[in-house]
């Protein structure tokens, strides 16, 4: 669905845009010998928004809580080798922005600082910008702090 979209979207906004879409969970592209070849020191920027581990959870069998069953599985098979992947498409000091609340669900309430944690083994910290975004539903613990956060890293 969200492949169809980004088609759709591009096709009717940007028709003289080449764009080529790779339907496929991210961390699967490590394994596509297209992209990484053509792809390798590409980039200035990635930025995206990554799932939350089990709190946002959508129909499809390409979910990464569907491949990867616990926690720890998730962070090591989805999000060390999406942050992989992002280290290879990365010209040298691009930028790494990834949007992210922290905590929410029973797995999830380190979630911020796991994923931040496995990030500083492959890129440099910079900075976190807060997002104050009245429609997002994840609520730390201690309820103070309610907002998203843009966080960038440098591709060392």
């Amino acid at each position: 669905m969200v492949c169809k979209k980004t088609a759709d979207f591009l096709g009717s906004q940007y028709p003289q845009l080449e764009h080529k879409i790779f339907c496929q969970p991210s961390e699967s592209l490590l394994t596509n010998q297209s992209f990484m070849t053509r792809y390798k020191n590409h980039f200035d920027v990635v930025f995206f928004s990554p799932p939350y581990y089990e709190l946002e959870l959508y129909p499809g069998k390409n979910q990464s809580t569907t491949v990867y069953t616990s926690y720890n599985e998730w962070l090591e098979g989805y999000w060390k080798r999406t942050l992989q992947l992002c280290q290879h498409v990365l010209q040298k000091n691009g930028k790494l922005c990834y949007i992210l609340s922290s905590g929410g669900g029973p797995h999830t309430s380190n979630i911020l600082q796991d994923m931040n944690t496995i990030t500083k083994e492959m890129f440099s910290f910079k900075t976190s910008i807060p997002m104050y975004n009245k429609n997002v539903h994840v609520t730390a613990k201690d309820h103070r702090e309610t907002a998203e956060k843009i966080l960038i890293f440098t591709r060392v």
